[in-house]
């Protein structure tokens, strides 16, 4: 290999590795971190889609906080590299999160309304009711 030929080879190796054709060691660790976050954040969901729905936010966010340890545990244990960046979890778990309270106040809403549904309709059978009279009531007693 001569010079020029050296240096030609050289240029369009930078050229691809710019362009980003041919990974490099950082774009491989962060594939395969993202696989693993993608494999934590979907159990993370399943965990939180077996939650009976209407419940109380102060249990909810106990349950969060529990499913959120393992996931964050997970990762730690399959990544790849010392110096992994957790943001991406962090925030892909809170975007869960909240779709989880929203839909938790949905359902206590949902279920607030057939309560109150239905002591409306307790209130007007008894307002049909009729009270037997006082003189008809001493008579019977």
């Amino acid at each position: 290999v001569t010079g020029p030929q050296m240096a030609s080879q050289l240029r369009k190796l930078v050229e691809a590795l710019n362009k980003g054709e041919i990974p490099s060691i950082k774009s491989v660790t962060e594939s395969f971190n993202d696989e693993v976050i993608s494999r934590v954040l979907q159990k993370y969901q399943k965990q939180c889609t077996r939650l009976l729905l209407p419940m109380d936010e102060a249990a909810l966010k106990k349950a969060h906080i529990a499913f959120e340890t393992e996931a964050f545990q997970t990762f730690m244990n399959e990544k790849f590299g010392t110096k992994t960046d957790t943001t991406k979890l962090k925030d892909r778990i809170q975007d869960v999160h909240v779709w989880l309270v929203d839909k938790n106040r949905l359902a206590s809403k949902e279920k607030c309304e057939v309560l109150h549904m239905n002591c409306g309709d307790t209130m007007e059978s008894l307002q049909l009711m009729s009270l037997p009279s006082m003189k008809r009531f001493d008579n019977l007693f």
